[in-house]
């Protein structure tokens, strides 16, 4: 992170003691940020890049209090599982590509929950990948 207080992460960070972050510079690989401790709240996936206006990636909301990096996968094949039921259970479905649209292929109109089997993936509020992640 960039501007007034600059704080180096290279792994795993759970308490950050900024309150405010007003930009972001991601040097290597993607990162989450999280808007509270202990990895909650809403998520910010950031790539390599300079992030210099906080508003274009996270809303209103300027805090960031834990972060984590997302780690290269080895794999070759992708897939999660969404489920229409909380932990893990009603009706599922597997993804092993990207979907633009979950609802053209998912016929409820909710996921309860998610179970990452390989890779790493991002899902979004809205079709065609904007909105909250």
């Amino acid at each position: 992170m960039y501007g007034a207080r600059h704080q180096e992460r290279k792994k795993s960070v759970q308490i950050i003691t900024a309150h405010c972050c007003n930009s972001v510079r991601v040097e290597n690989g993607a990162w989450v940020l999280y808007e509270r401790p202990n990895y909650l709240g809403y998520q910010f996936i950031l790539t390599r890049g300079d992030y210099p206006d906080y508003q274009c990636w996270m809303r209103n909301n300027g805090s960031i209090r834990s972060c984590q990096i997302i780690r290269n996968t080895s794999s070759v094949v992708f897939r999660v599982g969404v489920y229409g039921c909380p932990d893990f259970s009603g009706q599922m479905m597997q993804c092993t590509e990207d979907l633009s649209n979950l609802l053209d292929h998912w016929h409820l109109h909710e996921v309860h929950s998610a179970q990452v089997q390989d890779g790493a993936w991002i899902s979004y509020e809205l079709p065609n990948y904007p909105g909250r992640q």
